[in-house]
């Protein structure tokens, strides 16, 4: 998978204001829910590599990437 820095604007199927929507509500999220949100959807690793990678429990994994997607739900729909 591309990492999302890597993607040049607007290169999403999305429209631009989509894709900045997005990027804008990533750059939103706590540190820890954002680099699990971009390892899992973006670079497609699974929550107990993650959590391998971050020190953690698969489970506090799950937890925090159901609480980034409830996040990020409400920044993009506040705009």
């Amino acid at each position: 998978m591309t990492p999302m820095e890597a993607l040049p604007e607007g290169a999403a199927d999305e429209p631009d204001e989509a894709v900045a929507a997005l990027r804008a509500a990533l750059d939103r999220l706590p540190q820890r829910l954002r680099t699990m949100a971009v390892l899992h959807y973006m670079e497609g690793y699974d929550a107990k590599e993650i959590a391998k990678m971050m020190g953690t429990t698969k489970s506090a994994v799950c937890a925090g990437l159901f609480r980034a997607r409830g996040k990020l739900r409400a920044f993009i729909e506040e705009e």
